[in-house]
């Protein structure tokens, strides 16, 4: 990957690099504070709430999610549920809505230490902002382990997660073979659009620097990649907006979604406005990004994680660390499964098993 990032695109990192540090010039400033008023001035917290059943004598574990619903999220607290029981302890959930709310979980996290906590998991909606916190927690000797999105530090026990380099690499090939699938050819002129919640995450910063440093090295000379990437901020609303915007770019050939999000709704906007000529290329398995893929008529792909084993093994991990040494900073990778119209019947029949 070292190799791959030294043929980056300078002006498509600036523009990535823009975003994430709000620097996309006066208009994008304004349509950022914006969005970001729009979810502050949301509900945004759900409070600690027993997962599974709750027994004297065990010890305590709390989760806090970065999202805290959708069919995502859903798995992982699946997951989470089930590893308790097999760990045998008790867990408390919490977290935010949306991703970006990382203040939020920095209270939440505060209250898991109030609580005498045994042992706590983590989503983060910032690897960098909670760095702090984190460090606080190791500091007391408990358990931190992280699920789905990594922290910038070694301050924590163990991380299970997607090794997002290579699944941004992956979905920028995915793009690539379904373009070519599409009658795309080579000396064709076209653009292709990035899609995500938040850049400030480190697993979206990730996937979407990997998606560049991999389209500068594979894509044909014609095939552009836009510079500045579609920024819903988690907002739901925003990221229709995006969709349709993205839609009504000249030669506009496909779209890479970096998150799930982005993903199902540039597939159901694709669908809504009949673009069979538009490929859609992302991460994880929502009903639209389902529905476009076994539509023969349409071409797209998806990256789909193991977040049932995040949550699973992050449990197990979480309550046998209690009452050791917990620096450890053990990284497991999940593991990352490629959906397309070739392998959706196999990777549905998986799902029954």
């Amino acid at each position: 990957m070292k190799k791959v990032y030294k043929v980056m695109t300078a002006a498509c990192i600036a523009g990535i690099c823009a975003f994430a540090l709000g620097c996309g010039g006066q208009q994008k400033a304004t349509e950022n504070k914006q969005v970001t008023q729009k979810i502050i001035d949301r509900p945004s917290v759900v409070e600690f709430a027993p997962l599974g059943e709750i027994k004297e004598g065990r010890k305590n574990v709390y989760a806090v999610l970065k999202i805290m619903k959708g069919n995502y999220w859903g798995v992982v607290i699946d997951g989470i549920k089930d590893g308790a029981k097999v760990a045998d302890v008790n867990v408390y959930l919490g977290g935010v809505l949306r991703d970006g709310g990382w203040e939020h979980q920095n209270e939440l996290l505060k209250t898991a230490l109030d609580k005498k906590a045994d042992a706590i998991i983590l989503a983060t909606t910032d690897g960098s902002k909670l760095v702090d916190m984190s460090r606080e927690i190791m500091k007391k000797n408990i358990p931190l382990v992280t699920v789905d999105s990594p922290l910038n530090s070694k301050e924590f026990t163990a991380s299970f997660n997607t090794n997002n380099l290579k699944a941004g690499e992956e979905c920028a090939k995915a793009m690539l073979d379904e373009l070519k699938a599409s009658g795309v050819k080579d000396s064709d002129n076209i653009s292709v659009a990035i899609s995500a919640a938040n850049l400030m995450n480190a697993t979206q910063l990730d996937r979407a620097e990997a998606v560049i440093a991999t389209w500068a090295k594979l894509a044909p000379k014609q095939w552009k990649l836009i510079e500045q990437p579609f920024i819903s901020g988690g907002d739901m609303q925003k990221a229709e907006e995006n969709a349709v915007k993205a839609l009504q770019i000249k030669d506009l050939k496909g779209i890479i979604c970096v998150n799930n999000s982005s993903t199902d709704k540039s597939a159901l906007f694709v669908m809504k406005a009949n673009r069979k000529d538009v490929v859609v290329s992302g991460f994880d398995y929502g009903s639209n990004t389902k529905e476009m893929i076994k539509n023969s008529a349409y071409h797209c792909s998806t990256i789909v994680q193991n977040q049932y084993k995040m949550g699973f093994e992050g449990v197990k991990a979480a309550a046998s660390n209690i009452g050791k040494d917990v620096k450890q900073s053990l990284t497991v990778d999940t593991g990352i499964t490629i959906v397309n119209a070739k392998s959706q019947a196999e990777y549905e029949a998986s799902l029954k098993k």
